[in-house]
């Protein structure tokens, strides 16, 4: 009898201890917890220090991406806008709005200012050759003039060696939420281009936009685009492979990246620039990875083309 009153009475300690336990463990965690958001913030500000720094490092270098200026701003709360999308393509009202990285559209600034239908290049290039992923592309000098926009079929497919990108190509649509307000999608396990920019080879700005950081890992595809500011200080080329059509497009790194406040690039900047007679393409992340106030955006111009 002794023996089980003694065995019930350390087993109900154990439980007390335990629960107490428990009890200062959860205060532990609640007391951590703005000292880890702290942390996070310290952090995020430090990568943004240094990134910003590393821009304005590049003195002599200038941007082929306009800074943003007060009259970037437009009106984006339009009642009841017009489907902004192609023809015959509806809008996927049931899905949910996203945020960053891709900015709001303004129905007014979705059909493309006038581009010229040729766009002068220099004089012919040496061919180029590029190792990507363990295979080596040989590109050929652009031809004088190129196709003007959607003249050519849509990216595939990127590479960018530098930094281990390998991701498929996927079109941001866009769709509306329940004020009639207009977003693009997120891109889900790829890097997401804007339909109404230009494609791969042709003489028009393209746009293409990736996570730093997401709820799934297979999302972060630019997670180590800021990265390249180290290679683009040191002189060192940054190219980028897109793929369309049975040809591959090189492009590189050419000129200082500019990095805008979120509230920069969706209240006009991004509608007034989308469309430019370039033959380039512009990368855009968030950063920092933590907390995502700012848009980091990389432009590279078109060098040589593969046919495969």
């Amino acid at each position: 009898m002794l023996k089980r009153l003694t065995a019930r009475l350390k087993t109900r300690r154990a439980a007390v201890i335990a629960a107490w336990l428990l009890v200062l463990s959860g205060l532990g965690v609640a007391a951590g917890m703005p000292l880890f958001y702290w942390r996070q913030d310290q952090s995020a500000d430090r990568f943004l220090t240094q990134l910003t720094a590393q821009v304005a490092s590049l003195q002599d270098t200038p941007s082929y991406l306009p800074l943003p200026s007060e009259n970037d701003s437009i009106a984006i709360d339009l009642p009841t806008p017009p489907n902004p999308a192609a023809p015959g393509t509806p809008i996927a009202a049931s899905q949910e709005p996203a945020p960053s990285p891709e900015p709001r559209v303004d129905p007014a600034y979705t059909s493309p200012a006038p581009i010229p239908t040729a766009t002068p290049k220099p004089p012919a290039k040496e061919k180029i050759s590029v190792n990507a992923f363990g295979k080596t592309y040989i590109f050929e000098s652009l031809q004088d003039t190129l196709p003007s926009l959607g003249a050519l079929p849509p990216a595939e497919r990127i590479l960018v060696p530098s930094i281990d990108v390998d991701a498929p190509v996927n079109t941001l649509d866009l769709i509306k939420d329940e004020d009639n307000k207009l977003y693009y999608q997120q891109p889900k396990g790829s890097i997401g281009r804007i339909e109404t920019a230009g494609n791969p080879g042709e003489g028009a700005r393209g746009w293409y936009f990736g996570h730093i950081r997401s709820s799934g890992p297979s999302d972060e595809k630019f997670e180590q685009l800021p990265s390249v500011m180290d290679k683009i200080t040191n002189g060192e080329p940054v190219d980028v492979i897109l793929f369309a059509g049975g040809s591959a497009y090189l492009y590189r790194a050419y000129g200082k990246p500019v990095i805008l406040t979120s509230v920069e690039m969706d209240s006009g900047y991004f509608h007034k620039n989308l469309y430019a007679p370039k033959a380039e393409i512009v990368l855009v992340t968030c950063v920092p990875p933590n907390k995502p106030t700012h848009r980091f955006l990389m432009t590279a111009e078109l060098i040589g083309v593969a046919e495969l």
